[in-house]
């Protein structure tokens, strides 16, 4: 995966050096440039290259005639599934070279906001984690700092990659029967196995959107991490405060590169070899900066362990959670700087 993920970065970079090269207008703001368009635009190329990458595949289906099962022809059948995998490929390999561009173009307009002047975009490991978001790859499960996480393996990764797969090929079943009834006695039945394209263009649309959204919402964890400790780092040299963070990180449940980067940033200064015993203690919930603990939650944007759920609910002004999230998800800097500024007078 390391291979892959060097890949990434390197065409990550790549993209940088063009937009670079073209010189493009700059934003104001983060919350400007989440809340462009620019996201749109590049959505509906997800859209058109699952579309057309679809249509070849039905073509040859419909062609080969490879789902007749009175008149199975086998070498029908495996050029059919060569075609698949080869259109499969190209589908991917357009999806995630989008992606890579997606990040490339926030990471340069943020490199020219004023207010970002603390965030070291360009940094292999900052790019990295980009790169593995993209490509939809599992973390590492090497943590530095003695938390065990038991991250996916290669064979869970397969398994989710054909799962996606599965998910798209439902759908377009299932759009094909809904067409084909629908225009069962239509001039326009013929055409209804195309229609199922619709489902594959619309899929890729929403998972890329959705991933580049995600990726938005990491950059502004990191932020934050960076402007706390850039002028308010003694918020995380606390004792407690430093448990709360590794225990937080251990029910966080995997590898995570913004919490690795912080913990690394806090052991220069700082000792951090404590046991779990020590800062799993519950009691420790209550003897740490509560407002804090709750910044530290919301590094997840969703949360769907049940124990994380009920580590969150013994908060003290956890309904704030969802207000916070939404000041990561877009991009609200100005709101972020007057929580940290109150995590230091607490």
């Amino acid at each position: 995966m390391k291979i892959l993920e060097e890949y990434g970065v390197k065409k990550i970079r790549y993209y940088y050096a063009k937009i670079e090269h073209n010189n493009s207008d700059f934003y104001v703001s983060v919350e400007a440039l989440f809340s462009s368009n620019h996201l749109f635009k590049m959505t509906i190329i997800a859209f058109l290259i699952g579309f057309f990458i679809t249509i070849p595949c039905i073509w040859l289906e419909l062609k080969l005639d490879v789902f007749n099962l009175n008149k199975l022809v086998y070498t029908n059948i495996l050029l059919y599934m060569f075609s698949l995998l080869v259109l499969l490929f190209i589908e991917f390999f357009l999806l995630f070279h989008l992606g890579f561009y997606a990040i490339a173009y926030y990471v340069y307009h943020l490199n020219h906001i004023d207010e970002i002047e603390a965030l070291h975009l360009k940094e292999d490991e900052f790019l990295s984690l980009f790169s593995r978001t993209i490509m939809e790859l599992s973390e590492h499960n090497d943590s530095r700092h003695n938390i065990n996480h038991k991250a996916l393996n290669n064979y869970d990764l397969i398994f989710f990659s054909l799962l996606y797969k599965v998910k798209v090929l439902v759908s377009n079943f299932v759009l094909k029967v809904l067409m084909k009834n629908l225009l069962a006695r239509s001039s326009l039945r013929v055409y209804s196995p195309y229609i199922a394209s619709l489902g594959t263009g619309l899929w890729d649309a929403f998972v890329f959107y959705q991933t580049v959204k995600h990726s938005h919402y990491k950059i502004m964890v990191r932020y934050t991490i960076l402007y706390i400790l850039e002028y308010h780092q003694e918020i995380f040299f606390k004792e407690n405060n430093i448990k709360a963070i590794l225990a937080r990180y251990y029910y966080y449940g995997e590898y995570n590169n913004n919490f690795e980067y912080l913990l690394s940033e806090i052991s220069k200064h700082k000792s951090i070899d404590y046991s779990p015993k020590s800062y799993l203690d519950t009691s420790l919930n209550k003897a740490c900066n509560q407002d804090l603990l709750l910044l530290l939650f919301c590094f997840r944007e969703k949360i769907h362990a049940k124990k994380e759920r009920n580590l969150l609910a013994s908060i003290d002004k956890n309904n704030k959670a969802s207000e916070i999230r939404k000041y990561f998800k877009y991009g609200k800097t100005k709101n972020i700087k007057a929580y940290v500024l109150n995590l230091k007078n607490t």
